[in-house]
């Protein structure tokens, strides 16, 4: 086997290139080891190999010399005892070497994991997407993270230089021209920079004893603003909301007022006019025939109309109540059909049998009314009609007509009148409608 002397000069080359890259492994691994304060031994191990593949690189670097420039360069004892050595010899000896310094590297990796470093610190801070920046009292910065120099930098186009200039830059961002813009002070710092970002900016003083330091952070606030705005508008909106049910509110109790105002209006008209009809037949008499008894019962049936509600018609005599007042003013009643007993349809037809009452006595001057009910398709028919005079034209509605029309309508009936040749009233009303 050659020895490493008689090796030509390209193979003497690439092992000289190999201890050379060998050396620049072995003086990172020194340093690694130095900044991670590792045991005693590891230090050692480190400096051993650097100190020994130096002196090889040092030994093969002579020999390279000596062969390519000849005497009267002349070789150290070292260079000239490696120079005999086989040339496998030296590359196992490299190769042992750069297995020692692997090994080596693998304890410093798995070190790095479990080892708190200023390197470390820094890369952790750099990977947040939260700006952090420690300085001290004056505003030197100690610590800065990646997203806190880029905010400085898109905001006044420079880096982070001082801290408290920085700060005091940021609360005058109005009367300064930069490319941010401030939207509130309170309860933090808010400022949206050109890209459409919402950043909030705090600082406060952390509890050291030893010196002040300032911790400077910046959050991304970009969602929870316009969350933030857009519940403000949704709020807004459900306040003009709230305020039109209030007003809705109010003028439903208005209106249901003015209807029951309205509603009492017309049944005391229609009770009164009712009523003097009633007393008509008794003032029409000569005096001389008058009697007070027979006036006496009158007044106490003007009396019971006029106390009387829509509930009180539901009584069981209210018919009875009806042919009596017909009796009462000289019109004969008559019926044919049934009788609904169901509710309202029983208060309409006697609604209707009043208003028609008044207007035969009235209007008409007729002596007879007569009510004809039949059951046709589920619903009621029901036909008034009077022998009195015909109206002269189209029977304008009004007064009791018309609030009758407006009740009928209600429940879902159909109400008409004819004038010709004679006045007759048809009331369609639906079976089985409930009272409201």
């Amino acid at each position: 086997m050659n020895t490493y002397q008689h090796l030509p000069l390209l193979q003497q080359i690439c092992l000289g290139t190999i201890g050379v890259l060998e050396l620049t492994f072995f003086i990172y691994l020194l340093v690694s080891v130095c900044i991670l304060h590792s045991r005693r031994r590891y230090c050692l191990l480190a400096f051993t190999l650097t100190f020994i593949t130096y002196i090889l690189v040092q030994s093969l670097s002579d020999m390279g010399r000596f062969f390519f420039f000849a005497p009267p360069l002349t070789l150290s004892p070292l260079a000239h005892w490696i120079g005999k050595l086989p040339w496998l010899a030296v590359a196992l000896f490299l190769l042992l070497l750069f297995c020692c310094g692997a090994a080596l590297f693998y304890h410093l990796q798995r070190s790095k994991k479990n080892t708190l470093t200023p390197n470390s610190i820094k890369e952790s801070l750099d990977a947040l997407p939260d700006g952090v920046c420690f300085a001290t009292a004056d505003g030197i910065p100690l610590l800065i993270n990646v997203t806190m120099n880029r905010l400085c930098g898109v905001l006044f186009d420079s880096e982070l230089l001082n801290a408290q200039h920085f700060w005091t830059d940021l609360t005058e961002l109005p009367q300064r021209e930069t490319n941010g813009v401030l939207l509130r002070t309170q309860p933090i710092l808010t400022i949206q920079i050109p890209d459409g970002t919402i950043w909030g900016f705090q600082r406060s003083r952390l509890p050291l004893t030893d010196f002040q330091v300032w911790e400077l952070v910046a959050y991304d606030l970009t969602e929870q603003y316009h969350l933030h705005q857009e519940l403000n508008q949704r709020n807004i909106r459900l306040n003009a909301v709230n305020e039109r049910l209030r007003q809705f509110s109010r003028d439903v109790e208005q209106v249901t007022r003015e209807q029951e105002v309205l509603a009492a209006k017309r049944r005391l008209h229609d009770q009164i006019g009712r009523s003097l009809l009633v007393l008509r037949p008794y003032l029409a008499q000569p005096p001389a025939e008058r009697k007070p008894t027979a006036l006496l019962y009158l007044w106490q049936y003007v009396v019971s109309v006029m106390q009387s509600t829509p509930s009180q018609t539901e009584e069981s005599d209210e018919w009875e109540k009806v042919l009596h007042a017909a009796k009462t003013v000289q019109v004969k009643l008559t019926r044919t059909g049934p009788f609904p007993q169901e509710q309202p349809v029983k208060i309409l037809l006697l609604t209707a049998l009043r208003e028609c009452l008044s207007n035969t006595v009235k209007h008409a001057k007729g002596h007879h009314l007569h009510l004809s009910v039949n059951e046709r398709d589920n619903r009621w028919i029901a036909k008034l009609s009077n022998d009195g005079l015909p109206p002269q034209g189209p029977i304008e509605e009004s007064g009791g007509l018309k609030t009758l029309r407006h009740m009928v309508e209600h429940v879902g009936g159909h109400m008409t009148t004819e004038h010709t040749p004679r006045f007759l009233l048809w009331l369609d009303l639906p079976r089985g409608v409930n009272e409201e």
